[in-house]
Protein backbone atom coordinates (compact mmCIF):
# COMPACT_ATOMS: atom_id res chain seq x y z
CA UNK A 1 0.00 0.00 0.00
CA UNK A 2 1.62 2.98 -0.96
CA UNK A 3 2.00 5.62 1.80
CA UNK A 4 0.12 9.02 2.70
CA UNK A 5 1.71 11.93 1.25
CA UNK A 6 2.32 15.50 3.44
CA UNK A 7 3.98 18.47 2.92
CA UNK A 8 7.38 18.46 4.69
CA UNK A 9 9.29 21.42 5.87
CA UNK A 10 12.06 19.48 7.41
CA UNK A 11 15.89 20.78 6.94
CA UNK A 12 16.53 23.88 5.16
CA UNK A 13 12.67 24.86 5.96
CA UNK A 14 11.65 24.41 2.06
CA UNK A 15 8.73 22.59 1.81
CA UNK A 16 8.06 19.91 -0.08
CA UNK A 17 5.66 16.91 -0.80
CA UNK A 18 7.83 13.79 0.08
CA UNK A 19 6.88 9.96 1.41
CA UNK A 20 5.52 10.16 5.19
CA UNK A 21 9.01 8.69 6.23
CA UNK A 22 11.02 11.19 5.07
CA UNK A 23 8.45 14.05 6.05
CA UNK A 24 8.67 13.17 9.31
CA UNK A 25 10.23 16.23 11.56
CA UNK A 26 11.73 15.96 14.77
CA UNK A 27 10.87 18.49 17.51
CA UNK A 28 14.48 19.61 17.52
CA UNK A 29 15.37 19.50 13.74
CA UNK A 30 17.10 22.56 12.33
CA UNK A 31 14.57 25.06 11.40
CA UNK A 32 11.51 23.63 13.11
CA UNK A 33 10.64 26.70 15.60
CA UNK A 34 11.17 28.94 12.65
CA UNK A 35 8.79 27.28 10.21
CA UNK A 36 5.89 27.19 12.87
CA UNK A 37 6.12 30.49 12.99
CA UNK A 38 5.84 30.66 9.29
CA UNK A 39 2.90 28.59 9.68
CA UNK A 40 0.95 31.18 11.64
CA UNK A 41 -0.59 34.42 10.88
CA UNK A 42 -1.55 35.96 13.88
CA UNK A 43 -3.67 33.96 15.94
CA UNK A 44 -4.52 32.09 12.73
CA UNK A 45 -3.33 28.82 12.12
CA UNK A 46 -2.87 28.54 8.13
CA UNK A 47 -1.66 24.73 8.10
CA UNK A 48 -2.77 22.44 11.16
CA UNK A 49 0.41 21.09 12.68
CA UNK A 50 0.19 17.21 14.24
CA UNK A 51 2.41 15.73 17.22
CA UNK A 52 2.96 12.47 17.52
CA UNK A 53 4.63 10.20 19.48
CA UNK A 54 5.11 6.16 20.40
CA UNK A 55 4.91 4.17 23.21
CA UNK A 56 5.93 -0.01 23.66
CA UNK A 57 9.02 -1.03 22.54
CA UNK A 58 9.35 -4.32 21.36
CA UNK A 59 7.54 -7.40 20.68
CA UNK A 60 7.79 -8.76 24.14
CA UNK A 61 6.43 -5.68 25.56
CA UNK A 62 3.07 -5.64 23.02
CA UNK A 63 2.52 -3.75 19.92
CA UNK A 64 3.92 -0.43 19.52
CA UNK A 65 1.42 2.45 20.25
CA UNK A 66 1.19 5.51 18.90
CA UNK A 67 -0.75 8.80 19.33
CA UNK A 68 -1.36 11.76 16.73
CA UNK A 69 -2.63 15.23 17.75
CA UNK A 70 -3.41 18.24 16.61
CA UNK A 71 -4.15 20.97 19.21
CA UNK A 72 -6.28 23.74 19.92
CA UNK A 73 -4.63 26.82 20.07
CA UNK A 74 -7.65 28.25 21.81
CA UNK A 75 -7.49 25.26 24.16
CA UNK A 76 -3.92 25.44 25.23
CA UNK A 77 -3.86 22.20 27.69
CA UNK A 78 -0.95 23.44 30.53
CA UNK A 79 0.35 20.39 32.22
CA UNK A 80 1.02 18.98 28.66
CA UNK A 81 4.65 17.66 28.95
CA UNK A 82 6.88 14.24 28.12
CA UNK A 83 4.59 11.73 29.85
CA UNK A 84 7.95 10.82 31.95
CA UNK A 85 7.92 13.88 33.65
CA UNK A 86 4.43 13.55 34.81
CA UNK A 87 3.08 11.86 37.88
CA UNK A 88 0.39 9.25 36.89
CA UNK A 89 -2.17 11.53 38.23
CA UNK A 90 -0.97 14.41 35.73
CA UNK A 91 -0.96 11.59 33.14
CA UNK A 92 -4.21 11.23 33.60
CA UNK A 93 -5.34 14.57 33.58
CA UNK A 94 -3.60 15.40 30.43
CA UNK A 95 -5.06 12.19 28.56
CA UNK A 96 -8.83 13.40 29.63
CA UNK A 97 -8.14 17.09 28.15
CA UNK A 98 -6.54 16.03 25.42
CA UNK A 99 -9.39 13.91 24.30
CA UNK A 100 -11.81 16.80 24.76
CA UNK A 101 -9.82 19.69 23.81
CA UNK A 102 -7.75 18.72 20.90
CA UNK A 103 -8.72 19.01 17.46
CA UNK A 104 -8.01 16.18 16.40
CA UNK A 105 -6.32 12.58 17.87
CA UNK A 106 -5.84 9.48 17.19
CA UNK A 107 -4.39 6.02 18.24
CA UNK A 108 -2.86 3.29 16.15
CA UNK A 109 -0.22 0.76 16.84
CA UNK A 110 1.72 -2.38 15.02
CA UNK A 111 1.27 -5.73 16.15
CA UNK A 112 4.25 -7.63 17.82
CA UNK A 113 4.42 -9.70 14.66
CA UNK A 114 4.85 -6.54 12.65
CA UNK A 115 7.58 -5.88 15.09
CA UNK A 116 9.16 -8.86 14.75
CA UNK A 117 8.88 -9.01 10.80
CA UNK A 118 10.43 -5.35 9.85
CA UNK A 119 12.15 -4.04 13.56
CA UNK A 120 10.85 -2.09 16.04
CA UNK A 121 12.20 1.35 14.68
CA UNK A 122 10.04 0.41 11.28
CA UNK A 123 7.18 -0.45 13.09
CA UNK A 124 7.14 2.63 15.56
CA UNK A 125 7.41 4.99 12.40
CA UNK A 126 4.54 2.48 10.80
CA UNK A 127 2.69 2.86 14.16
CA UNK A 128 2.51 6.34 13.80
CA UNK A 129 2.20 6.91 9.99
CA UNK A 130 -1.35 5.18 11.10
CA UNK A 131 -2.32 7.40 13.59
CA UNK A 132 -1.54 10.44 11.14
CA UNK A 133 -4.07 8.75 8.63
CA UNK A 134 -6.79 8.16 10.98
CA UNK A 135 -6.65 11.74 11.72
CA UNK A 136 -9.93 13.43 10.82
CA UNK A 137 -7.77 16.97 10.03
CA UNK A 138 -5.31 16.39 7.70
CA UNK A 139 -1.57 18.05 8.86
CA UNK A 140 -0.23 20.16 7.27
CA UNK A 141 3.35 19.39 9.32
CA UNK A 142 3.76 16.47 11.40
CA UNK A 143 6.57 16.78 14.72
CA UNK A 144 8.00 13.94 15.69
CA UNK A 145 9.38 13.04 19.21
CA UNK A 146 11.91 11.08 18.46
CA UNK A 147 15.80 10.37 17.80
CA UNK A 148 15.60 8.43 14.65
CA UNK A 149 13.09 10.39 12.15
Amino acid sequence: MPSKRFTSSCGAGRARRQPLRSSICSPHGKGSDSVARQLSLGSETLLAIAGVDEAGRGPLAGPVVAAAVILDDERPILELADSKRLTPKQRSRVARAVRTEARAFAVALAEPAEIDSINVLEASLLAMSRAIAKLSIVPGLVRVDGTHT
